[in-house]
């Protein structure tokens, strides 16, 4: 036999016909849905896991689990979270009343004595270093970090703090009642390197100077008007004319900008087409024009004016003030902690949805 008889050609199986079958998979078009339980969730909806892998015909199971971390008490970890600077990346896990650095897996005890677990963290960057701020839910002292290493509790005392960098505190002369100097911060979050702060069972939110990571905080009254009674005028000039009214404490959406004004309507006046059409000099008179006819029909007690050319009004009328676009975000945070159910939208017509067009931005 040849010694190459080993590379002669051998006949292989036939092959088997693939059986391939179409499978429909149906849009998810209730959204993704995070409060059902997932091993009876209803049709139709979608969810995030980020343990499963798809596959051809469904999903699988990533791989297992490494065990990297075991603190030295028996009861569990309640949140987490990471600062993140450059190469510098450390993790921390808090459970009831601690709070350790878990990078390595020996864990590091940062703070004890604690009233809660459930901590919110937010790093801001200025010419001093990169700082994260660390609140929990029960309103303790603030921690504070520039290194991701040492930890500074910032007591409430004004000046320094231990890092060296001034304290968070509550401006002494609106202090709420019955708040002490310092705690009842519970939630922390940066908008254009500015912190935010939720206050602890309140309609409250405080604010540090743009850049800051300490100083003296001044507050935002998210209840408003609304707390006070009475009638609200908003009056948002951008793409268009965005109307709303508060009357004793409940909110009246309006579309007074198709209301007829001269040969148009409100908004063919003072909208961002008005402007770039007008000039600076004839927009400004059209808004003040607009803006007493419709605190002269309404009878509102307080005016506020918003949107993003609100900035361009020279001259504020009576009753009126600026609002802060800043102010739909500490509102949001609010709106959804408070559970307000979301109503379904509607599905607009042709017509209404071309209307839209020119009007959505507002």
């Amino acid at each position: 036999m040849s010694a190459f008889a080993a590379f002669r050609r051998q006949p292989v199986p036939q092959q088997v016909a693939q059986n391939l079958q179409t499978i429909t998979i149906p849009a998810p078009n209730r959204g993704i849905i995070q409060n059902e339980n997932e091993s009876f969730m209803t049709p139709g909806g979608a969810n995030v896991q980020i343990n499963w892998a798809p596959t051809m015909k469904g999903v699988k199971l990533r791989g297992g689990y490494e065990r990297w971390c075991v603190l030295p008490e028996t009861t569990p970890v309640i949140s987490a979270f990471e600062y993140a600077n450059g190469n510098v990346q450390r993790m921390y896990a808090g459970n009831a009343t601690k709070l350790y650095d878990i990078t390595t897996n020996i864990p590091s005890l940062i703070k004890s004595g604690q009233s809660s677990g459930n901590y919110v963290a937010a790093q801001l960057n200025n010419t001093g270093g990169n700082y994260m701020v660390v609140v929990n839910d029960a309103g303790d002292f603030i921690l504070r970090t520039s290194d991701g290493i040492g930890f500074a509790v910032l007591s409430g005392v004004a000046g320094p703090a231990g890092d060296g960098v001034t304290n968070i505190t509550y401006d002494p002369t609106k202090l709420p009642a019955g708040v002490a100097q310092g705690r009842g911060l519970v939630y922390v979050w940066k908008y254009r390197n500015r912190l935010y702060f939720i206050q602890q069972n309140s309609m409250n939110a405080w604010y540090l100077p743009i850049d800051a990571a300490g100083g003296v905080l001044q507050p935002i009254y998210l209840s408003g008007a609304a707390a006070k009674g009475g009638k609200l005028l908003f009056l948002g000039f951008g793409t268009g004319l965005g109307t709303a009214m508060i009357v004793d404490g409940v909110v009246v959406p309006m579309e007074l900008a198709h209301l007829p004004y001269k040969k148009k309507t409100f908004e063919d006046y003072v909208g961002e087409r008005a402007l770039e059409r007008d000039r600076l000099k004839k927009w400004r008179k059209h808004v003040a024009d607009v803006i007493a006819r419709l605190v002269a029909a309404l009878e509102p007690e307080d005016v506020v004016l918003g949107g993003g050319n609100a900035v361009h009004i020279k001259q504020l009328p009576p009753k009126a003030r600026l609002g802060a676009n800043t102010n739909a975000f500490p509102g949001g945070f609010r709106l959804w902690a408070d559970g307000v159910p979301a109503k379904p939208a509607k599905r607009a017509s042709r017509k209404a949805a071309k209307r839209g067009r020119k009007t959505t931005r507002k």
